[in-house]
């Protein structure tokens, strides 16, 4: 009964009004307001994800999270990679999952800070898979 359990309604009702694309990415305060939502913001970021972006953006946030995991994980198991990358990598990998969670309880992608934040973990943890996978390459061409 309180706004973040209506949430799940609201979102639901306009999951239904377009599943495959969503309403578009920033229209969910636009469409909250038809389905009784007058707080603009679900403060679940999964919720207006799928609000917002339907089954395609849900779809593709999974696939990169999933994309990025499988990366670490291999930087983690890789031969080539010593103590320091390992610790490095895990306490990237420990931000990411952090962030994760955090989406459930905040729309922390809409804010700048947080979204710079996200992206520069995001490359962090892809440019420690690149150097832990390279064979030999000093430099890249």
């Amino acid at each position: 009964t309180d706004q973040r359990g209506l949430a799940y309604a609201h979102a639901a009702a306009m999951f239904r009004d377009s599943p495959l694309l969503g309403v578009g990415v920033g229209h969910y305060r636009i469409s909250a307001r038809r389905h009784g939502d007058f707080n603009d913001t679900p403060d679940n970021m999964y919720l207006r994800m799928i609000a917002e972006r339907g089954i395609v953006g849900l779809t593709m946030t999974s696939l990169l999270f999933a994309v990025l995991i499988s990366r670490l994980r291999t930087a983690v198991r890789s031969e080539q990679a010593g103590p320091s990358t390992r610790a490095v990598t895990y306490a990237v990998l420990a931000s990411l999952i952090v962030f994760w969670i955090s989406c459930l309880t905040c729309d922390v992608l809409l804010f700048p800070l947080t979204r710079i934040q996200f992206w520069m973990i995001v490359g962090a943890g892809l440019a420690l898979w690149r150097t832990s996978t390279e064979t030999g390459s000093s430099c890249p061409t």
